[in-house]
């Protein structure tokens, strides 16, 4: 229980970092702009597009990653209502996904370009993996309305 902040973060930003290339890339493909029979008929070589989205955004997240695991400890030590963690953890990564895209690239760039996919495709990422993933909470005694903070 000691790193389970830290264990909860890494798993959802880690699915982030893996699964939303891969979004974006189906997503290109729907668009007609990317052929993915191109890219399995190349091998490995037509995959380097998305072992790049990889490392980029492993790179360009690591900062949002530790805002992500600040919150996530704060929330845990005053949100003493175990129903309002998951929806705080949840808005709160999506915000910083969003906020990091528009901080790097501003917001023409996100919304007059494919990069807005991308953005989306990483908030996707973020909030299914705050419900997929597990949070180990304290159990904690109820205290008086006063002493509650969330």
């Amino acid at each position: 229980m000691k790193y389970a902040s830290l264990k909860y973060s890494l798993k959802v930003w880690l699915t982030s970092v893996v699964i939303s290339p891969a979004l974006f890339v189906m997503v290109l493909a729907l668009e007609g702009k990317m052929d993915l029979s191109e890219m399995f008929h190349e091998g490995l070589l037509g995959f380097s597009f998305y072992f790049l989205m990889v490392a980029f955004s492993f790179i360009f997240s690591f900062v949002t990653w530790l805002a992500f695991l600040s919150v996530i400890l704060v929330v845990k030590i005053y949100c003493k209502r175990h129903h309002f963690v998951k929806w705080l953890i949840f808005f709160s990564g999506m915000s910083l996904t969003a906020m990091s895209f528009l901080l790097v690239l501003g917001p023409h760039e996100i919304f007059h370009d494919e990069f807005g996919i991308l953005m989306c495709a990483n908030c996707a990422c973020i909030g299914w993996g705050v419900w997929y993933y597990r949070l180990e909470l304290k159990a904690t005694e109820p205290k008086g309305a006063s002493e509650q903070y969330c």
